[in-house]
């Protein structure tokens, strides 16, 4: 094999966990399909199926009080059986290196502890709910 020719699953499976940030953790989808996140909190959301990549930023919509949905925000599709190795080596750091940032541009610092924490993670707009949470039932 050349770098003109297309990888193959297992080959782009590997270069997905090289270049996602860690930890990686790995989903089976239906359709054959294999998920991947990277980073913790998650960063970035890349579904694999027998001929596509999607690329996307992780993200969580609010259902409820109590409930969370995983929402990734798709930033690129890449039909990687159409590409050489090296292009799709290329394309791929490229997107998921932007949905990590762009996720990381999302992050907001709690003004009690000082920690950076996603949106998901924030009570409101200044606190996370972590320190929120040891308000609950206090009186001032």
């Amino acid at each position: 094999m050349t770098e003109l020719d297309p990888v193959s699953r297992d080959q782009l499976v590997d270069i997905l966990k090289e270049m996602l940030p860690n930890p990686v953790k790995e989903e089976s989808l239906p359709r054959d399909t294999n998920r991947f996140i990277g980073g913790d909190p998650g960063e970035v959301v890349v579904d694999v199926d027998e001929s596509r990549v999607i690329v996307s930023e992780f993200a969580m919509r609010q259902v409820s009080d109590t409930a969370e949905v995983l929402e990734p925000l798709e930033l690129g599709i890449l039909t990687w059986t159409k590409l050489p190795a090296w292009t799709t080596r290329r394309i791929l750091e490229e997107l998921t290196a932007a949905a990590a940032t762009s996720r990381r541009e999302k992050f907001r610092e709690c003004v009690r502890c000082k920690k950076e924490v996603p949106p998901e993670a924030m009570a409101n707009e200044t606190t996370c709910r972590e320190c929120a949470a040891k308000d609950e039932g206090v009186v001032y």
